[in-house]
């Protein structure tokens, strides 16, 4: 898939030779499921394993199929018509593979930190009917959402954040639901999903005043890295800073 920077064009010969970044080869879609062959349809695959995948998708309808997949999104448009489920074998019981995402345990591990803080919380108000499933329900798809949204990215830091299963997982980098407005309640339109890091930094504190911090931090280390002896480390800056 290719990636915003624009596409570079070389002369070759007398051809024109065009490169465009792309990213990385990844066996799962941005909702972070895995893409396993069992789990695609037949209609698809036949395609996929075609000479023809190797080029651009001139197939419009198949196009969009494959970037419904990638991109994680419901299938049921293509798979619901009767020649697809034909070409799957509804018929004879068969069925297509799926596989659980990553996003799924975060959001399960997320729920039950909210159902923490619910049960813990001093007379606030935080998802103050959390046992109506629906409610429960909707909070979670919200989560989902909220991953697919940030494209799996911390929304304070843009660090990528890391989800239960990871292979190398940092558990400092895991996705964890914040109030964006501390005063508020875990509700749609007041959660953001950050690393956990930064929500056990962040406490209470409000989002602006939080990145005024870790500016000032990032600033003050790139200047001292920046010295270039000892005695230009010692004296740089060594003013007090004028309270903020």
């Amino acid at each position: 898939m290719s990636t915003l920077p624009p596409a570079i064009f070389e002369p070759y010969g007398d051809q024109v030779m065009v490169a465009k970044p792309v990213r990385g080869w990844s066996r799962r879609n941005k909702r972070l499921a895995a893409l396993t062959w069992n789990s695609i349809h037949p209609k698809a695959k036949g395609y996929l394993s075609s000479q023809q995948a190797v080029f651009r998708i001139a197939n419009g309808d198949m196009k969009a199929y494959i970037r419904a997949l990638i991109d994680g999104d419901q299938l049921d448009e293509w798979h619901n018509r009767p020649d697809w489920r034909e070409r799957l074998g509804e018929d004879k019981g068969k069925t297509l593979g799926r596989n659980v995402e990553l996003s799924d345990f975060a959001i399960t591990r997320m729920m039950q930190s909210i159902r923490d803080t619910v049960k813990n919380s001093n007379g606030q108000q935080v998802l103050k009917i959390l046992r109506d499933k629906k409610l429960l329900c909707s909070e979670a798809a919200h989560l989902a959402e909220l991953i697919k949204e940030q494209q799996g990215l911390c929304a304070i830091t843009k660090l990528p954040m890391h989800l239960d299963g990871n292979e190398n997982i940092d558990f400092d980098m895991l996705a964890s639901a914040d109030r964006i407005d501390s005063n508020g309640h875990y509700e749609i339109g007041n959660v953001q999903l950050v690393c956990r890091f930064v929500n056990f930094w962040k406490c209470a504190q409000e989002n602006g005043r939080f990145l005024n911090l870790l500016e000032r931090v990032i600033a003050r280390r790139a200047e001292l890295a920046n010295a270039k002896d000892g005695f230009a480390w010692e004296t740089a800056h060594l003013e007090p800073e004028a309270a903020s």
